[in-house]
């Protein structure tokens, strides 16, 4: 079974500034993730992931 697209730091970065201007439209998060392509599951990871060593 395929695990999915690995993303690049530098691809994860853009995708989490996307979601952060369509937070600012007033999107919800199934929305967001939607509009990025990804799973719930992993904008949540990002976000723990990538915001908390910022």
């Amino acid at each position: 079974m395929s695990r999915g697209k690995r993303y690049s730091p530098e691809e994860v970065i853009i995708k989490l500034r996307e979601a952060e201007a369509l937070q600012v439209q007033g999107l919800n998060q199934g929305e967001i993730c939607r509009q990025l392509g990804v799973s719930a599951d992993t904008y949540i990871r990002w976000e723990k992931i990538w915001w908390d060593a910022c």
